[in-house]
């Protein structure tokens, strides 16, 4: 597995036609990198980036190779007023290709930079019709993972049926929402009634699809992220508003997309799938069955411990028994008391 940063199969091929062609490796490897990774820098900070690339670290050879690819115009330098920095031409790949008298190299170094570079939009207001109708096929386009925090959100929403066909072809999708009591301390009162009926309509555009599930929270931070989404781990939509003051629906969405995670992205699953470990299943029995789940080490302990003073000598088995238990908790259970005791004081402050 490559270190991060490093060259990618592609770009080295992208180096190797250039060095067939007859161009030295290192300054075909600097050219190529310089243009697919976007570098603009000061020179002495460029030959600092570009030393980190295999074959570029031993002293002079940056240099030496940024000074070649320069005098063949394949690098150029910019002034921005304060500084000038150091960059490829816009019309490198072009060039390229008329030396290589190979058009295709034009389109297969482009994309290269486009994959390499994710792309952060402003799409709008979320009253906006193009931001509404732009999330469909971002659902039909999923093939891992689509993950929703939603406070309140309708469950007639238009993109259910995308939703539910993904889930169907084999996309997980998880659905976290504020428990009624939460919907209500957030939007007020009069919204804990319609929050219920939501829930379980919810639960009823899920019904019968295992890959689409449904839990809900009753703590607010966990729905920092709401009416936003992550899909894939590689397109993740933010929607951007004060939750002490505005609705989600009064945010502005802003989305960004990365041909792989990015650290966007890796923030959002970690607060989700926190949030997630703490949700429950909805409805009466969701939160006595989420506890139960998380303690059912003490109860198998206790059933086991009365049924050996039952069944056994007495003395013997207290003294084994005991040991083997307080192993097996501490072994469990120690390493987990910071979160459980924070998550108890956070339902009584509640």
């Amino acid at each position: 597995m490559g270190s991060a940063g490093a060259v990618t199969a592609r770009e080295a091929e992208l180096v190797d036609r250039l060095v067939s062609a007859g161009i030295e490796s290192t300054q075909a490897l600097v050219t190529i990198m310089m243009y697919t990774r976007g570098h603009a820098r000061p020179e002495i900070e460029t030959i600092d980036i570009v030393r980190q690339y295999s074959g570029l670290s031993a002293p002079g050879i940056a240099e030496s190779a940024l000074a070649n690819a320069r005098r063949q115009n394949w690098l150029e330098e910019v002034s921005t007023g304060s500084v000038v920095l150091l960059s490829s031409p816009q019309d490198l790949p072009a060039m390229l290709a008329s030396f290589l008298a190979d058009p295709g190299f034009e389109h297969a170094l482009k994309a290269q930079r486009e994959q390499n570079q994710p792309t952060v939009t402003v799409l709008g207001g979320m009253h906006s019709p193009e931001v509404y109708e732009s999330f469909g096929p971002i659902i039909q386009s999923a093939s891992d993972e689509i993950l929703l925090p939603m406070i309140n959100t309708t469950p007639r929403l238009a993109q259910v049926k995308d939703l539910q066909a993904a889930a169907r072809s084999g996309v997980e999708i998880r659905v976290l929402l504020a428990t009624p009591r939460l919907a209500a301390k957030i939007r007020g009162n009069a919204i804990k009634a319609e929050s219920a009926d939501r829930i379980r309509a919810w639960q009823q555009n899920a019904k019968g699809i295992d890959t689409f599930r449904i839990r809900v929270t009753n703590r607010e931070s966990d729905l920092r992220f709401a009416s936003s989404a992550c899909v894939d781990g590689r397109t993740v939509r933010i929607d951007i508003f004060n939750p002490s003051s505005q609705r989600s629906t009064q945010g502005v969405m802003v989305e960004a997309r990365s041909d792989t995670n990015s650290n966007l992205a890796l923030v959002f699953q970690q607060i989700f799938n926190d949030a997630w470990r703490r949700a429950h299943a909805a409805g009466p029995l969701g939160y006595p069955m989420s506890l139960l789940k998380k303690s059912w080490l003490p109860l198998l302990t206790i059933l086991a411990f009365a049924a050996a003073l039952v069944f056994s000598d007495r003395s013997s088995v207290i003294v084994a028994f005991t040991g083997g238990v307080v192993a097996g908790l501490v072994s469990n259970y120690l390493p987990r008391v910071p979160n459980i005791v924070s998550e108890m004081l956070d339902r009584l402050r509640r």
